[in-house]
């Protein structure tokens, strides 16, 4: 049994020992005893190695008390860290050494069973030397009656050395009836023996073909095996490599992310500028509205009294004609689908309401008054009229007050 401990070497029974904590259970993972492991781990070489090997160790958590040492932990961002693999290559390798004690107790025994034939020979072959022994002493007592018989008949007469010699031939037949049973008796035990060995040789025989029936698919299942492991092991690897390109990936996702990140948030400070412009707009918008009530309020006034000029050629004060490039309206309006009805129109001048509006109002009314047009379509784009022409009246308020303050019109009044 200690000669199974030589395919394992002293840094994998430290380790294992140092994973169980319990002898008695890496002894049963090893498939050998507990004073065999024993044996091995107090060999006066193993020893120091095994001393060497716990050093080691010790200083190695003591340096990671101290926090010389810093343990890295690979992380893997990926789901299932092919646990089932792991637990397969386990089972395969539980399996290798199931058949490896299977096969170490067929050799044992394959060797009881070769001394058991041993000690069988060997008391026949002694059965065999006895029976020679005996057959010579059977020749020697055969020749001494001989012998005796012709001094008998050489003596005839001598009554008293006849008798002597009858008790003698008579001890001497006795003799050799006990040596011829025991003869017989060996003879059968050779016979025992005999069948027994052959017996022995047969069971040993069928027992060697099965071994080696069982050695060819203990090897082949064991090669199965490593090609199994192997095959696993690489995909292991492919899955690891998968993992490292995934978390690659992550990271330039999270960078991207941060910089789309930081371009919304460049995008909100934008916003919220825009804001405030427009918080800027909307109380000169108010103030705007303010003087254009209080122009309302004159118009509504002068209605009252009559005093209102209602033809623009009577108008009292000097009045800047307002010729537009008309084809250009034109072409703006149609581009737009802008087409203001007629009845926007006056009837006399040919100008429509807001043409009117500007040459009525003052500078900062007229401004308000477009402006605040503008903010209604603005607030309301897409939930009445289709946004598409919502924003062309938008852009027409914007491009007649553009034509209104760079003609010059706005700073005559």
């Amino acid at each position: 049994m200690a000669k199974m401990m030589d395919k394992y070497t002293v840094i994998q029974v430290y380790e294992m020992l140092k994973a169980e904590k319990s002898p008695k259970k890496v002894a049963e993972k090893l498939g050998v005893s507990l004073a065999t492991l024993n044996a091995f781990r107090y060999d006066k070489q193993n020893k120091k190695q095994f001393d060497a090997l716990k050093k080691a160790d010790a200083k190695k958590e003591a340096d990671k008390e101290m926090g010389l040492v810093i343990e890295d932990k690979p992380v893997v961002k990926t789901v299932n860290v092919s646990k089932e693999k792991d637990k397969r290559i386990e089972e395969l390798e539980n399996q290798n050494e199931t058949l490896q004690r299977q096969i170490a107790e067929l050799e044992k025994r394959v060797k009881d069973d070769e001394v058991a034939i041993n000690d069988y020979s060997t008391r026949l072959n002694q059965y065999v030397e006895k029976h020679k022994k005996l057959d010579e002493l059977i020749s020697e007592k055969d020749d001494k009656i001989a012998e005796l018989t012709q001094k008998r008949e050489h003596n005839f007469g001598k009554s008293d050395i006849i008798e002597s010699k009858d008790k003698e031939i008579k001890q001497l037949n006795d003799t050799l009836s006990r040596k011829n049973d025991e003869i017989s008796r060996l003879k059968k035990k050779k016979d025992e023996v005999e069948v027994a060995r052959k017996k022995a040789t047969s069971e040993l025989n069928e027992r060697s073909r099965k071994y080696e029936s069982l050695m060819k698919t203990a090897t082949k299942d064991f090669e199965a095996n490593q090609k199994e492991i192997k095959a696993l092991k690489a995909k292991n690897a492919k899955h690891v490599n998968d993992a490292m390109e995934i978390d690659i990936m992550v990271r330039q996702i999270e960078s991207e992310h941060a910089e789309k990140s930081l371009e919304q948030s460049n995008r909100i400070a934008e916003l919220e500028k825009t804001v405030d412009d427009w918080k800027g707009k909307f109380y000169d918008l108010a103030n705007a509205h303010s003087a254009l009530e209080d122009e309302h309020e004159t118009l509504t006034r002068k209605l009252d009294e009559g005093s209102l000029v209602t033809n623009i050629s009577d108008f009292p004060i000097q009045i800047h004609p307002f010729t537009p490039n008309e084809a250009e309206i034109t072409e703006i309006s149609r581009n737009m689908g802008i087409n203001p009805p007629s009845h926007y129109r006056a009837k006399d001048s040919g100008m429509d309401v807001i043409q009117f509006l500007e040459s009525q109002m003052s500078a900062e009314a007229y401004k308000g008054f477009m402006i605040g047009n503008i903010l209604k379509y603005a607030t309301r784009t897409g939930r009445k009229d289709e946004e598409v022409k919502e924003l062309d009246k938008i852009i027409d308020y914007a491009q007649r007050m553009k034509e209104s303050i760079e003609s010059g019109r706005l700073n005559g009044q």
